[in-house]
């Protein structure tokens, strides 16, 4: 998949990378610092965590207003649902028994 997004002239994909914040300056995101320290700065940044760790871990509480931490915080994940996302090269048939 990385490869992937490469494909789309992306200049900086990263990938199995553990993210300690998302940097944010002047009301918009401009990177991200990852628990290396090392800091990746971008126009663009994709999270595929879960709002509550998006917003709650990763975000610092001051960028954020009360009212949408409110909302963040009152989503519920109980939902017996379970989905999972897949990119495949080739159609191929999964059989579940």
């Amino acid at each position: 998949m990385k490869q992937q997004l490469a494909n789309y002239n992306l200049r900086n994909v990263e990938g199995f990378k553990e993210v300690a914040e998302i940097l944010v300056d002047d009301g918009a995101v401009r990177g991200v610092r990852l628990a290396d320290r090392r800091e990746i700065h971008a126009e663009t940044v994709l999270s595929n965590a879960t709002p509550k760790v998006t917003f709650e871990d990763l975000v610092a509480e001051s960028h954020l207003t009360k009212e949408f931490l409110s909302e963040v915080k009152s989503i519920d994940y109980t939902s017996p649902v379970t989905k999972i996302n897949g990119c495949f090269t080739q159609l191929e048939l999964v059989l579940s028994l």
